[in-house]
């Protein structure tokens, strides 16, 4: 899986269609996840660390998105989690779960999402 978390990492160049997830899904990686325009660096940072969360808390791909733009929108207030494109295996997780590193659930638990 590779996550570009870069401005426009997942634009197509309209003028010859390549593209970053094209070329990564082209090369074997399973699965790509980047932004469709430029995104604020705090906005970035919040993301990632919202979709790393849960990942580690052992939620499948496709899955960690929704959550991660979810979580954006009720922490931060931030609809920009929808500039997040994923391409390629909605079903991939990681193998070795750490669901304490992710601060949604330390002390008062999951709190939903």
């Amino acid at each position: 899986m590779v996550v570009l978390n870069a401005c426009a990492s997942s634009k197509t160049d309209p003028l010859t269609a390549a593209s970053f997830p094209r070329w990564f899904l082209r090369n074997g990686h399973r699965a790509f996840v980047g932004t469709e325009v430029n995104v604020p660096d705090a906005v970035a940072g919040a993301f990632g660390e919202c979709l790393y969360g849960r990942l580690l808390q052992g939620r499948r791909l496709g899955e960690a998105i929704v959550c991660a733009r979810r979580d954006l929108l009720r922490d931060f207030s931030n609809p920009l989690g929808l500039l997040y494109a994923m391409y390629g295996d909605t079903e991939l997780e990681v193998e070795e779960k750490k669901p304490y590193l992710h601060r949604a659930l330390t002390a008062a638990g999951e709190r939903g999402g």
